[in-house]
């Protein structure tokens, strides 16, 4: 299968944004898809682009795919909350 890395967003992000930007890299001539869309990738596998955020828990599914049909795949949950302070309030109670 081929190698996948997702540089952002970290795993477990809380923000008040209403998008994010999702890059990593994979390798050269692999087709990149962001929760069943297709992304397009540089000639050394980087990719890099920004998608929308509903309000509460965003799961996030990077796939690569060879050409032979092999595939790799990453996950990252992103919590959109409405404010600054719920998210404060919500690292806080998680740490208690």
């Amino acid at each position: 299968p081929p190698s996948l890395a997702l540089y952002n967003p970290p795993d477990g992000l809380m923000t008040n944004a209403q998008s994010v930007t999702i890059s990593g890299k994979s390798e050269k001539q692999v087709m990149i898809h962001i929760n069943g869309e297709p992304i397009q990738s540089n000639e050394e596998g980087v990719f890099e682009t920004e998608i929308p955020l509903q309000k509460g828990v965003n799961t996030v599914t990077v796939q690569a795919t060879k050409k032979s049909g092999k595939q790799t795949s990453a996950s990252r949950t992103i919590v959109r909350s409405k404010s600054a302070q719920a998210l404060s309030q919500a690292a806080t109670s998680a740490k208690n």
